[in-house]
């Protein structure tokens, strides 16, 4: 099996771009300056998004992304094999399931 190189999956909505009304939804603050620099460490960024699951969708997403300058290595709506994963909707699991529940009824202490 081929040695995975520096992946990252990107969600779109929420992360590269805000949640809103319009076709044309604005950047997250800071989105456009971090997707250049991750490239400039080395990661090939895929955008992912169930967005794609259309060709319309996976169109809108790759035309945002081209008026926005994002440099991209692809849009997917599948989950790929990466090194991480930005996502406004995760859990991190840490090997514990208590733990992850917790997280998800809101109980666990932030620290």
């Amino acid at each position: 099996m081929p040695k995975l190189g520096k992946v990252l999956l990107v969600d779109f909505d929420g992360v590269l771009a805000n949640k809103g009304r319009g076709k044309w939804a604005s950047p997250v603050a800071g989105a456009i300056s971090a997707m250049s620099a991750l490239r400039k460490l080395g990661y090939d960024t895929k955008v992912f998004t169930t967005r794609a699951l259309t060709p319309a969708g996976k169109e809108y997403v790759e035309s945002w992304l081209e008026k926005h300058g994002v440099i991209h290595d692809g849009v997917t709506a599948e989950k790929l094999a990466a090194t991480y994963y930005i996502d406004d909707r995760a859990i991190r699991f840490d090997g514990s399931w208590d733990d992850t529940l917790q997280d998800i009824r809101g109980q666990k202490a932030s620290g």
